[in-house]
Protein backbone atom coordinates (compact mmCIF):
# COMPACT_ATOMS: atom_id res chain seq x y z
CA UNK A 1 0.00 0.00 0.00
CA UNK A 2 1.42 3.44 -0.93
CA UNK A 3 1.63 6.48 1.35
CA UNK A 4 -1.66 7.89 0.07
CA UNK A 5 -3.44 4.62 0.82
CA UNK A 6 -2.06 4.50 4.36
CA UNK A 7 -3.06 8.10 4.96
CA UNK A 8 -6.63 7.46 3.74
CA UNK A 9 -6.89 4.54 6.15
CA UNK A 10 -5.62 6.75 8.99
CA UNK A 11 -8.20 9.43 8.20
CA UNK A 12 -10.96 6.82 8.14
CA UNK A 13 -9.90 5.75 11.63
CA UNK A 14 -10.14 9.31 12.95
CA UNK A 15 -13.19 10.70 11.11
CA UNK A 16 -16.65 9.04 11.43
CA UNK A 17 -17.51 9.12 7.72
CA UNK A 18 -20.48 6.77 8.13
CA UNK A 19 -22.02 9.09 10.69
CA UNK A 20 -21.35 12.07 8.44
CA UNK A 21 -23.07 10.29 5.54
CA UNK A 22 -25.97 9.35 7.82
CA UNK A 23 -26.46 12.96 8.99
CA UNK A 24 -26.12 14.24 5.42
CA UNK A 25 -28.74 11.75 4.23
CA UNK A 26 -31.15 12.73 7.01
CA UNK A 27 -30.75 16.45 6.28
CA UNK A 28 -31.41 15.84 2.59
CA UNK A 29 -34.50 13.75 3.32
CA UNK A 30 -37.42 15.47 1.63
CA UNK A 31 -41.09 14.68 1.76
CA UNK A 32 -41.97 12.34 -1.12
CA UNK A 33 -43.97 13.63 -4.06
CA UNK A 34 -47.22 12.06 -5.21
CA UNK A 35 -45.77 12.18 -8.73
CA UNK A 36 -43.45 9.26 -9.45
CA UNK A 37 -41.05 11.15 -11.70
CA UNK A 38 -40.46 13.90 -9.11
CA UNK A 39 -39.71 11.33 -6.40
CA UNK A 40 -37.33 9.53 -8.77
CA UNK A 41 -35.47 12.78 -9.50
CA UNK A 42 -35.19 13.73 -5.81
CA UNK A 43 -33.85 10.31 -4.87
CA UNK A 44 -31.23 10.26 -7.62
CA UNK A 45 -29.87 13.72 -6.79
CA UNK A 46 -29.67 12.73 -3.11
CA UNK A 47 -27.84 9.54 -4.11
CA UNK A 48 -25.20 11.59 -5.95
CA UNK A 49 -24.64 13.66 -2.80
CA UNK A 50 -24.55 10.82 -0.28
CA UNK A 51 -22.70 8.09 -2.24
CA UNK A 52 -18.96 8.69 -2.34
CA UNK A 53 -17.06 11.95 -2.27
CA UNK A 54 -13.92 12.79 -0.30
CA UNK A 55 -15.72 14.90 2.37
CA UNK A 56 -12.45 16.81 2.81
CA UNK A 57 -14.29 20.11 3.49
CA UNK A 58 -15.91 18.61 6.57
CA UNK A 59 -13.32 15.99 7.60
CA UNK A 60 -10.49 18.51 8.09
CA UNK A 61 -12.52 20.92 10.31
CA UNK A 62 -13.78 17.88 12.24
CA UNK A 63 -10.17 16.91 13.05
CA UNK A 64 -9.38 20.52 13.97
CA UNK A 65 -12.35 20.65 16.35
CA UNK A 66 -11.15 17.50 18.09
CA UNK A 67 -7.73 19.04 18.55
CA UNK A 68 -9.29 22.22 19.93
CA UNK A 69 -11.38 20.12 22.34
CA UNK A 70 -14.61 21.99 21.65
CA UNK A 71 -17.42 21.32 24.09
CA UNK A 72 -19.62 19.50 21.58
CA UNK A 73 -20.71 15.91 21.17
CA UNK A 74 -19.60 14.18 17.96
CA UNK A 75 -23.12 14.26 16.50
CA UNK A 76 -23.44 18.00 17.25
CA UNK A 77 -20.10 18.80 15.62
CA UNK A 78 -21.11 16.92 12.46
CA UNK A 79 -24.45 18.73 12.36
CA UNK A 80 -22.72 22.10 12.77
CA UNK A 81 -20.45 21.40 9.79
CA UNK A 82 -22.94 19.58 7.54
CA UNK A 83 -24.25 22.74 5.74
CA UNK A 84 -20.87 22.90 3.98
CA UNK A 85 -21.31 19.43 2.52
CA UNK A 86 -24.93 20.09 1.53
CA UNK A 87 -24.00 23.18 -0.44
CA UNK A 88 -20.91 21.53 -1.94
CA UNK A 89 -23.14 18.76 -3.30
CA UNK A 90 -25.60 21.26 -4.79
CA UNK A 91 -22.73 23.14 -6.44
CA UNK A 92 -21.39 19.94 -8.02
CA UNK A 93 -24.79 19.20 -9.56
CA UNK A 94 -24.90 22.71 -11.05
CA UNK A 95 -21.27 22.49 -12.22
CA UNK A 96 -22.00 19.30 -14.13
CA UNK A 97 -24.84 20.98 -16.02
CA UNK A 98 -22.67 24.01 -16.84
CA UNK A 99 -19.76 21.83 -17.98
CA UNK A 100 -22.00 19.26 -19.72
CA UNK A 101 -20.26 16.48 -17.81
CA UNK A 102 -21.71 12.99 -17.94
CA UNK A 103 -20.11 11.35 -14.89
CA UNK A 104 -19.84 12.26 -11.20
CA UNK A 105 -18.53 10.00 -8.44
CA UNK A 106 -18.60 7.06 -10.82
CA UNK A 107 -22.28 7.58 -11.67
CA UNK A 108 -24.23 9.31 -14.43
CA UNK A 109 -24.71 12.98 -13.64
CA UNK A 110 -28.36 13.87 -12.81
CA UNK A 111 -29.04 15.73 -16.06
CA UNK A 112 -27.57 12.80 -17.99
CA UNK A 113 -29.72 10.31 -16.05
CA UNK A 114 -32.86 12.33 -16.78
CA UNK A 115 -32.19 12.07 -20.50
CA UNK A 116 -32.10 8.30 -20.06
CA UNK A 117 -35.57 8.63 -18.48
CA UNK A 118 -36.76 10.20 -21.75
CA UNK A 119 -36.43 13.92 -21.05
CA UNK A 120 -34.97 16.24 -23.68
CA UNK A 121 -31.61 17.86 -22.93
CA UNK A 122 -33.27 21.20 -22.15
CA UNK A 123 -35.82 19.58 -19.84
CA UNK A 124 -33.16 17.53 -18.05
CA UNK A 125 -30.88 20.51 -17.45
CA UNK A 126 -33.74 22.76 -16.29
CA UNK A 127 -35.07 20.15 -13.84
CA UNK A 128 -31.59 19.46 -12.47
CA UNK A 129 -30.86 23.16 -11.86
CA UNK A 130 -34.21 23.60 -10.10
CA UNK A 131 -33.59 20.67 -7.78
CA UNK A 132 -30.03 21.83 -7.07
CA UNK A 133 -31.45 25.24 -6.10
CA UNK A 134 -33.71 23.54 -3.54
CA UNK A 135 -30.74 21.61 -2.10
CA UNK A 136 -28.75 24.86 -1.96
CA UNK A 137 -31.50 26.51 0.09
CA UNK A 138 -31.32 23.60 2.54
CA UNK A 139 -27.66 24.39 3.24
CA UNK A 140 -28.65 27.88 4.42
CA UNK A 141 -31.55 26.73 6.61
CA UNK A 142 -29.74 23.71 8.11
CA UNK A 143 -28.34 25.87 10.92
CA UNK A 144 -31.87 26.72 12.08
CA UNK A 145 -32.19 23.18 13.45
CA UNK A 146 -29.01 23.35 15.59
CA UNK A 147 -30.73 23.66 18.97
CA UNK A 148 -27.48 22.94 20.82
CA UNK A 149 -26.23 26.38 19.67
CA UNK A 150 -27.44 29.83 20.62
CA UNK A 151 -29.67 31.83 18.28
CA UNK A 152 -26.74 34.18 17.53
CA UNK A 153 -24.49 31.26 16.63
CA UNK A 154 -27.10 29.74 14.32
CA UNK A 155 -27.56 33.06 12.51
CA UNK A 156 -23.78 33.44 12.18
CA UNK A 157 -23.42 29.96 10.62
CA UNK A 158 -26.24 30.71 8.19
CA UNK A 159 -24.43 33.90 7.13
CA UNK A 160 -21.17 31.99 6.64
CA UNK A 161 -22.91 29.62 4.23
CA UNK A 162 -24.65 32.51 2.44
CA UNK A 163 -21.32 34.33 1.99
CA UNK A 164 -19.74 31.18 0.57
CA UNK A 165 -22.62 30.80 -1.89
CA UNK A 166 -22.11 34.39 -3.02
CA UNK A 167 -18.34 33.92 -3.40
CA UNK A 168 -18.76 30.68 -5.34
CA UNK A 169 -21.49 32.05 -7.63
CA UNK A 170 -19.47 35.11 -8.59
CA UNK A 171 -16.38 33.03 -9.16
CA UNK A 172 -18.33 30.65 -11.38
CA UNK A 173 -19.26 33.65 -13.54
CA UNK A 174 -15.56 34.40 -13.91
CA UNK A 175 -14.78 30.73 -14.50
CA UNK A 176 -17.28 30.48 -17.34
CA UNK A 177 -15.99 33.77 -18.78
CA UNK A 178 -12.45 32.39 -18.64
CA UNK A 179 -13.45 29.73 -21.16
CA UNK A 180 -12.92 32.47 -23.74
CA UNK A 181 -9.62 33.94 -22.57
CA UNK A 182 -8.04 33.45 -25.99
CA UNK A 183 -10.49 36.09 -27.24
CA UNK A 184 -9.20 39.67 -26.77
CA UNK A 185 -12.68 40.99 -25.99
CA UNK A 186 -13.10 38.58 -23.11
CA UNK A 187 -9.62 39.40 -21.84
CA UNK A 188 -10.72 43.03 -21.53
CA UNK A 189 -13.83 41.97 -19.60
CA UNK A 190 -11.66 40.06 -17.13
CA UNK A 191 -9.39 43.01 -16.44
CA UNK A 192 -9.40 44.64 -13.00
CA UNK A 193 -9.28 48.45 -12.75
CA UNK A 194 -8.06 48.75 -16.34
CA UNK A 195 -4.91 46.76 -15.55
CA UNK A 196 -3.79 44.15 -18.12
CA UNK A 197 -4.96 40.64 -17.32
CA UNK A 198 -2.31 38.71 -15.35
CA UNK A 199 -3.55 35.15 -15.64
CA UNK A 200 -1.92 33.56 -12.58
CA UNK A 201 -3.21 36.38 -10.38
CA UNK A 202 -6.67 35.96 -11.92
CA UNK A 203 -6.56 32.17 -11.47
CA UNK A 204 -5.75 32.43 -7.75
CA UNK A 205 -8.56 34.97 -7.30
CA UNK A 206 -10.87 32.61 -9.13
CA UNK A 207 -10.10 29.55 -7.00
CA UNK A 208 -10.19 31.61 -3.81
CA UNK A 209 -13.85 32.19 -4.59
CA UNK A 210 -14.98 28.89 -6.04
CA UNK A 211 -12.90 26.49 -3.89
CA UNK A 212 -11.13 28.17 -0.98
CA UNK A 213 -14.29 29.92 0.25
CA UNK A 214 -15.97 26.64 1.21
CA UNK A 215 -12.73 25.26 2.69
CA UNK A 216 -12.45 28.31 4.95
CA UNK A 217 -16.12 28.12 5.92
CA UNK A 218 -15.44 25.11 8.13
CA UNK A 219 -12.93 27.06 10.23
CA UNK A 220 -15.28 30.04 10.37
CA UNK A 221 -17.96 27.76 11.84
CA UNK A 222 -15.44 26.52 14.42
CA UNK A 223 -14.70 30.16 15.31
CA UNK A 224 -18.41 30.78 15.89
CA UNK A 225 -18.66 27.74 18.17
CA UNK A 226 -15.41 28.32 20.10
CA UNK A 227 -15.45 32.11 20.22
CA UNK A 228 -11.75 32.04 19.33
CA UNK A 229 -9.74 33.58 16.49
CA UNK A 230 -8.37 30.65 14.47
CA UNK A 231 -6.43 32.69 11.90
CA UNK A 232 -3.64 30.17 11.33
CA UNK A 233 -6.12 27.33 10.81
CA UNK A 234 -8.02 29.57 8.39
CA UNK A 235 -4.80 30.25 6.45
CA UNK A 236 -4.07 26.52 6.48
CA UNK A 237 -7.45 25.87 4.85
CA UNK A 238 -6.87 28.66 2.34
CA UNK A 239 -3.60 27.13 1.16
CA UNK A 240 -5.11 23.63 1.30
CA UNK A 241 -7.98 24.75 -0.94
CA UNK A 242 -5.57 26.20 -3.50
CA UNK A 243 -3.50 23.00 -3.54
CA UNK A 244 -6.71 20.97 -3.88
CA UNK A 245 -7.99 22.94 -6.89
CA UNK A 246 -4.66 22.99 -8.74
CA UNK A 247 -4.39 19.21 -8.26
CA UNK A 248 -7.99 18.85 -9.44
CA UNK A 249 -7.12 20.73 -12.65
CA UNK A 250 -4.08 18.48 -13.12
CA UNK A 251 -6.20 15.33 -12.66
CA UNK A 252 -8.57 16.62 -15.32
CA UNK A 253 -5.66 16.23 -17.75
CA UNK A 254 -3.78 13.17 -16.49
CA UNK A 255 -6.76 11.22 -15.14
CA UNK A 256 -4.89 9.89 -12.11
CA UNK A 257 -2.29 8.20 -14.32
CA UNK A 258 1.44 8.82 -14.15
CA UNK A 259 1.73 8.79 -17.93
CA UNK A 260 -0.71 9.68 -20.70
CA UNK A 261 -1.10 7.13 -23.47
CA UNK A 262 -2.23 8.75 -26.71
CA UNK A 263 -3.05 5.34 -28.19
CA UNK A 264 -5.94 4.84 -25.73
CA UNK A 265 -9.28 6.56 -25.41
CA UNK A 266 -9.61 8.84 -22.38
CA UNK A 267 -11.13 6.98 -19.43
CA UNK A 268 -12.91 8.58 -16.50
CA UNK A 269 -13.25 5.66 -14.09
CA UNK A 270 -9.94 6.37 -12.33
CA UNK A 271 -11.03 9.82 -11.14
CA UNK A 272 -14.79 9.21 -10.95
CA UNK A 273 -15.76 12.07 -13.25
CA UNK A 274 -15.35 13.27 -16.83
CA UNK A 275 -11.76 13.56 -18.00
CA UNK A 276 -10.49 16.38 -20.26
CA UNK A 277 -13.51 18.49 -19.26
CA UNK A 278 -11.37 21.67 -19.10
CA UNK A 279 -9.83 21.06 -22.52
CA UNK A 280 -13.28 20.36 -23.99
CA UNK A 281 -14.74 23.53 -22.51
CA UNK A 282 -11.73 25.67 -23.35
CA UNK A 283 -11.24 26.50 -19.66
CA UNK A 284 -7.95 28.24 -18.97
CA UNK A 285 -6.74 26.32 -15.92
CA UNK A 286 -3.21 26.63 -14.54
CA UNK A 287 -1.73 23.54 -16.31
CA UNK A 288 -3.32 24.64 -19.61
CA UNK A 289 -2.00 28.19 -19.19
CA UNK A 290 1.48 26.85 -18.45
CA UNK A 291 1.17 24.60 -21.49
CA UNK A 292 0.47 27.51 -23.81
CA UNK A 293 3.47 29.35 -22.37
CA UNK A 294 5.92 26.44 -22.36
CA UNK A 295 4.90 24.86 -25.70
CA UNK A 296 5.07 28.19 -27.52
CA UNK A 297 7.91 27.42 -29.93
CA UNK A 298 8.16 23.65 -29.70
CA UNK A 299 7.55 21.88 -33.04
CA UNK A 300 4.70 19.39 -33.29
CA UNK A 301 6.94 16.54 -34.42
CA UNK A 302 7.59 14.23 -31.50
CA UNK A 303 5.79 13.84 -28.19
CA UNK A 304 8.12 11.38 -26.54
CA UNK A 305 10.77 8.81 -27.34
CA UNK A 306 9.48 6.43 -30.00
CA UNK A 307 6.07 8.13 -30.40
CA UNK A 308 5.98 10.41 -33.41
CA UNK A 309 3.03 12.67 -34.07
CA UNK A 310 3.58 12.08 -37.81
CA UNK A 311 1.84 8.71 -37.49
CA UNK A 312 -1.34 10.53 -36.42
CA UNK A 313 -1.34 13.25 -39.07
CA UNK A 314 -3.98 11.61 -41.23
CA UNK A 315 -6.36 11.18 -38.30
CA UNK A 316 -5.82 14.64 -36.85
CA UNK A 317 -5.34 16.51 -40.12
CA UNK A 318 -2.69 18.58 -38.37
CA UNK A 319 -1.56 21.76 -40.08
CA UNK A 320 0.10 23.45 -37.11
CA UNK A 321 3.75 24.41 -36.87
CA UNK A 322 3.94 24.49 -33.08
CA UNK A 323 2.35 22.71 -30.14
CA UNK A 324 1.01 26.04 -28.89
CA UNK A 325 -0.99 26.47 -32.11
CA UNK A 326 -2.40 22.97 -31.69
CA UNK A 327 -3.43 23.63 -28.06
CA UNK A 328 -5.11 26.90 -29.05
CA UNK A 329 -7.05 25.10 -31.78
CA UNK A 330 -8.28 22.48 -29.30
CA UNK A 331 -9.36 25.14 -26.79
CA UNK A 332 -11.30 26.99 -29.50
CA UNK A 333 -12.88 23.83 -30.93
CA UNK A 334 -16.51 23.42 -29.81
CA UNK A 335 -16.38 19.65 -30.24
CA UNK A 336 -12.82 18.29 -30.09
CA UNK A 337 -12.37 14.59 -30.80
CA UNK A 338 -11.07 12.12 -28.21
CA UNK A 339 -7.77 11.64 -30.03
CA UNK A 340 -7.25 15.41 -30.25
CA UNK A 341 -7.76 15.66 -26.49
CA UNK A 342 -5.33 12.80 -25.82
CA UNK A 343 -2.64 14.50 -27.90
CA UNK A 344 -3.29 17.87 -26.21
CA UNK A 345 -2.95 16.22 -22.80
CA UNK A 346 0.29 14.56 -23.89
CA UNK A 347 1.64 17.93 -25.04
CA UNK A 348 0.86 19.44 -21.61
CA UNK A 349 2.71 16.59 -19.94
CA UNK A 350 5.67 16.56 -22.32
CA UNK A 351 6.38 20.31 -22.27
CA UNK A 352 6.56 20.39 -18.47
CA UNK A 353 3.26 22.18 -17.80
CA UNK A 354 1.90 19.38 -15.59
CA UNK A 355 5.11 19.27 -13.56
CA UNK A 356 5.14 23.05 -13.11
CA UNK A 357 1.50 23.10 -11.96
CA UNK A 358 2.21 20.18 -9.61
CA UNK A 359 5.11 22.09 -8.06
CA UNK A 360 2.73 25.01 -7.49
CA UNK A 361 0.21 22.74 -5.75
CA UNK A 362 2.91 21.32 -3.49
CA UNK A 363 4.16 24.81 -2.59
CA UNK A 364 0.65 25.70 -1.38
CA UNK A 365 0.60 22.44 0.61
CA UNK A 366 3.93 23.39 2.21
CA UNK A 367 2.54 26.83 3.12
CA UNK A 368 -0.49 25.14 4.68
CA UNK A 369 1.78 22.99 6.85
CA UNK A 370 3.72 26.07 8.04
CA UNK A 371 0.51 27.82 9.14
CA UNK A 372 -0.56 24.64 10.91
CA UNK A 373 2.55 24.67 13.09
CA UNK A 374 1.71 28.22 14.22
CA UNK A 375 -1.75 27.15 15.37
CA UNK A 376 -2.87 25.94 18.80
CA UNK A 377 -3.14 22.33 17.67
CA UNK A 378 -0.74 19.75 19.03
CA UNK A 379 0.09 16.04 18.93
CA UNK A 380 -1.54 13.69 16.48
CA UNK A 381 -3.79 16.38 15.00
CA UNK A 382 -0.78 18.35 13.74
CA UNK A 383 0.65 15.16 12.23
CA UNK A 384 -2.59 14.11 10.50
CA UNK A 385 -3.38 17.57 9.11
CA UNK A 386 0.18 18.02 7.86
CA UNK A 387 -0.14 14.75 5.97
CA UNK A 388 -3.57 15.88 4.74
CA UNK A 389 -1.94 18.86 3.03
CA UNK A 390 0.48 16.58 1.16
CA UNK A 391 -2.32 14.11 0.31
CA UNK A 392 -4.55 16.83 -1.16
CA UNK A 393 -1.69 18.03 -3.40
CA UNK A 394 -0.75 14.55 -4.67
CA UNK A 395 -3.99 12.54 -4.64
CA UNK A 396 -4.99 10.45 -7.67
CA UNK A 397 -8.76 10.93 -7.34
Amino acid sequence: MDGSGRFKNRIEEEVPFRKIDSVLSSKLGRSPSSRNIVSKILKYDEKILTDGGKRVRIAIPFLMAEGLELNLRESELIEALIPIEIYHGASLIMDDVIDQDEMRRGMDTPHQKLQEYGFSQKQAESITILDAAEIQSMSVTASHQMEFLSAEQRIAISRIVQNSISDISRSQILDISAENTLDKGFKENLQSNDKPLEFEEFYIELIEGKTVSLFEAGVEILEVISGENLCHLSKYMSELGKAFQIRDDILDVIGGEEEINIDQRPESDKIGKDRYSDLKEGSMTLPIFYGLEMAREKPLEKLDEGQKIDSLRDKLKISFKTRKQFLEAILEDDDPKDLDLCVAAKILEDCGAIEKAQNKAEKHADKAAKHLKKSDLTGKHIEILEKAAHYVATRTR
